[in-house]
């Protein structure tokens, strides 16, 4: 999410974390729990030059951006964040539109949401409840007993599909 009206000299106001905050490389990588948890308490909004993007460590910060559109977009969100040439911008310009619920705003974001909001509706969930406790359950019993658990880890993606695709497969 990048605020709306944010400037580059915005940027230079909490470098601190920042630089320290390399998601794709050890220590990060083996252990990002310790880098976080510090975060949320000596710097729980940051700059990342890696991002070229604040990076929120709290629940209700989140909260907040993600309801407040107005002030923060998602537009730039999937940007690469390699640095690359002219170029190499031109020719992948000429391919395909990629335009996302991530990384769209305003009306184009509600055109694109709007046939998940159909099938996603409370009333069109209850045909599917059962199915998706159950598949649920399934894998909460792999790790119940383990007293916590890493989502992604844990959850596999096929798995988590596997939910939704039943959501969609009804109507």
């Amino acid at each position: 999410m990048i605020e709306q009206n944010s400037t580059q000299s915005d940027k230079k106001t909490c470098p601190h974390l920042g630089e320290e905050f390399q998601p794709f490389v050890n220590p990060h990588l083996d252990d990002p729990y310790t880098f976080f948890q510090r975060a949320r308490k000596e710097e729980p909004i940051f700059y990342s030059p890696l991002f070229d993007a604040y990076v929120l460590t709290r629940y209700d910060d989140i909260i907040n951006v993600l309801r407040d559109p107005a002030r923060f977009s998602s537009a730039s969100s999937l940007k690469s964040i390699v640095n690359s040439t002219p170029e190499v911008f031109e020719v992948l310009r000429q391919g395909f539109p990629f335009v996302s619920l991530i990384n769209s705003d305003g009306e184009q974001h509600k055109r694109l949401r709007a046939p998940f909001m159909k099938v996603f509706a409370p009333e069109q969930l209850t045909y599917v409840e059962d199915s998706i406790r159950e598949i649920a359950n399934r894998l909460l019993d792999d790790f119940i007993n383990d007293g916590r658990a890493e989502i992604i880890e844990n959850l596999p993606i096929h798995s988590r599909l596997r939910s939704s695709s039943r959501c969609t497969a009804f109507r």
